[in-house]
C-alpha cells in the first residue's frame, strides 16, 4: 500500500461520515501493539458526545486483513452516520 498523495497511491479507506465521527486526525486507543493471526487489535475512539467507535483489525495466516467497524451510542438521542 502507498499513502494518499504519493506519486502512485494505492490505499484502502474505511470510516464514518457525520458530526462527531472520527477523521484522519483522530487519535485512537489500541488494546495491543501487536497484531497476529491469533490476536486481532481493537482500536477505540470515544468522541466525548456519547459515541464510542470501535475498529477491530485482524489478519489470517495468509495475510488477508479484515476490518470490522461498530459504533456504540451511549447518548439519549438517535444519531445518523
Amino acid at each position: 500500500l502507498s499513502p494518499s498523495g504519493s506519486p502512485n497511491p494505492y490505499y484502502a479507506e474505511f470510516g464514518w461520515v457525520g458530526p462527531g465521527a472520527p477523521n484522519a486526525d483522530t487519535v485512537w486507543t489500541a488494546d495491543s501493539q501487536t497484531l497476529t493471526a491469533e490476536k486481532p487489535v481493537t482500536l477505540t475512539y470515544d468522541n466525548g458526545q456519547g459515541l464510542v467507535f470501535r475498529r477491530v483489525i485482524s489478519v489470517d495466516p495468509k495475510f488477508m486483513f479484515a476490518v470490522k467497524d461498530s459504533v456504540e451510542n451511549r447518548g439519549g438521542a438517535p444519531v445518523t452516520l
